[in-house]
């Protein structure tokens, strides 16, 4: 593949390194990192928050209880997959919810976009990013 990243791999050239594995599960303890995230806080400096795979999965399923989401309901946060509510999102699918993603300006062809689009979609709850803190 011309001008690829040396460690980069197709999907066909990935598929092919794992023809005839098995996938194999383990165990891990609770505390084991899953992910991080980065806490913006104003007049104060980042912070690096390191979250494991037994408190998320709390969080996510706590998160289903108050968002009140069932099986059919169909979930849409405005966000991007480098923002944390990405995370959010994708942890809505724990309640048996369908979640919508939408790539593209929230604001073209006008600020109606995404309001439509859920109209559309037959979305039953449905969020949205604050405004960036350079304008608060």
């Amino acid at each position: 593949m011309e001008g690829a990243v040396a460690f980069a791999l197709t999907w066909p050239e990935l598929l092919e390194r794992g023809e005839g594995s098995e996938l194999a599960l383990r165990a891990g303890p609770f505390e084991h990192p899953l992910w991080g995230a980065l806490l913006i806080r104003h007049h104060r400096p980042a912070q690096a928050i390191v979250q494991g795979h037994g408190g998320i999965l709390i969080e996510q399923l706590k998160k289903s209880l108050h968002l009140d989401l069932r099986p059919g309901d169909r979930m849409f946060w405005f966000t991007t997959t480098g923002w944390m509510m990405w995370n959010f999102l994708v942890g809505c699918l724990l309640s048996e919810a369908a979640i919508l993603l939408y790539d593209g300006s929230p604001a073209h062809p006008d600020l109606n976009v995404l309001w439509e689009l859920a109209e559309r979609a037959g979305v039953t709850c449905m969020g949205g990013q604050p405004r960036p803190a350079r304008e608060l």
